[in-house]
């Protein structure tokens, strides 16, 4: 009997020791996969953060509030802002020019841009320094830390509105010489 015992606790240890084994064999691998999703986090950080679309995420609160979540170069460069805090501060009545659709401002300042359902819209803008950019606007809806949140990405068209009102004007102009 005694020999069974000893048996039966030289088994025990031997199975301690191969669970040990096991669990630092577990923790190896949830530290892999800890590092892995760190590097792809920061990877699509990085990527987002060099994306030639303006990314911005908002959360929209019942008492009329918007909270900048995120907002990448792109939004900043848009406004002429260097950093998020700074575009954070910006009122939302600066954030179009006054000549914008009517239903747009109103949406903006009121705090329900979108009431986060998606859309598409363009809209006139006023950076730091007054100047006016035409945006393309597209919204939608993203999970971010696990609720719903309103993402929108901005496509700077000033460029290419400039160069249509350009070619129309030459194309008038023409018209009128014939």
């Amino acid at each position: 009997m005694k020999k069974e015992i000893n048996k039966t606790a030289g088994n025990l240890v031997s199975e301690l020791d191969a669970a040990r084994q096991r669990i630092a064999g577990l923790e190896k691998q949830v530290d892999a996969a800890k590092m892995e999703r760190t590097h792809f986090e920061s990877n699509f950080r990085n990527a987002m953060d060099i994306c030639p679309l303006g990314i911005i995420v908002i959360d929209e609160y019942q008492n009329q509030q918007i909270e900048i979540l995120y907002a990448n170069k792109a939004i900043l460069d848009i406004y002429g802002f260097s950093t998020i805090e700074e575009l954070k501060t910006m009122p939302r009545e600066k954030w179009v020019m006054p000549d914008s659709p009517a239903s747009i401002i109103t949406k903006l300042s009121s705090g329900k841009s979108s009431k986060l359902t998606p859309g598409h819209f363009e809209l006139d803008v006023l950076d730091k320094s007054g100047q006016p950019r035409n945006i393309e606007v597209k919204t939608d809806i993203v999970k971010w830390n696990g609720a719903t949140k309103l993402i929108q990405f901005y496509y700077d068209v000033t460029e290419r509105k400039k160069i249509e009102e350009l070619l129309h004007h030459s194309q008038v102009d023409r018209k009128s010489v014939v």
